[in-house]
Order: C-alpha cells, then structure tokens, then sequence
C-alpha cells in the first residue's frame, strides 16, 4: 500500500490543539516548502552536498511535523542519497519530491479552504 500524502491523525491531532492557527501553521509550510525545494535545487546544481543534507533534513522534519508523510519520505530518500554518496539520483530525487509536494499543497489548500 502506498503511502498517504498527509497523516490524518496528525492533521486532526493539530487542527484541535491550534484551532483557527493550523491554518496559518498550514500556509507556513507551504510557503516555507517552496524556499527550501528551491534551495535544494540550487544546491543540487552547485554540487553543495553539505548544504544539500541540511535542506532535506529540514524538509523531512517540517513535513514530519505537519503530517506530510510522502514528502517526508521523499527529503528522507534525498538525505540518504547524499548519505551514500549517489549523487546522480539527485536529480529524480528532486523532480519526485516537486511533484509529492504540489500534490501535497493541494491536499493541504483543501483543509483549510
């Protein structure tokens, strides 16, 4: 079974604990997702691995927290592939995680419409 774009439990376990502020928290993360995929595309250009590793783990850690599973998946394989050096995946990597996470916003827009 594939794994859900967004944790259902955790959303519901965020929208009772912030109420009307999981809606701001919401577009925080979006807004916040598009800086750092753009970040990582430039650091995947520029060979900047170090860089690279600290984006994705802030990604999975912001997407983790917020219920965004599959994107957390995806900065998650991202961090492993620097970890183990397979740099020419980077690339697929970064295209996968742009497409999870516009499905991702989507998802995100409609709870909060």
């Amino acid at each position: 079974m594939a794994e859900p774009l967004l944790c259902s439990t955790k959303i519901e376990q965020l929208q009772n604990l912030l109420g009307d502020n999981f809606t701001q928290i919401a577009c925080l993360f979006i807004d916040k997702t598009k800086d750092y995929l753009s970040q990582i595309n430039v650091a995947i250009d520029q060979g900047n691995t170090p860089q690279l590793a600290q984006l994705a783990h802030s990604l999975k850690g912001s997407s983790g927290n917020i219920g965004a599973n599959k994107l957390m998946d995806c900065a998650l394989g991202m961090e492993n592939l620097v970890r183990e050096n397979e740099l020419q995946q980077l690339q697929h990597s970064y295209r996968e995680m742009v497409e999870v996470f516009e499905y991702t916003r989507q998802a995100m827009q409609e709870l909060i419409d």
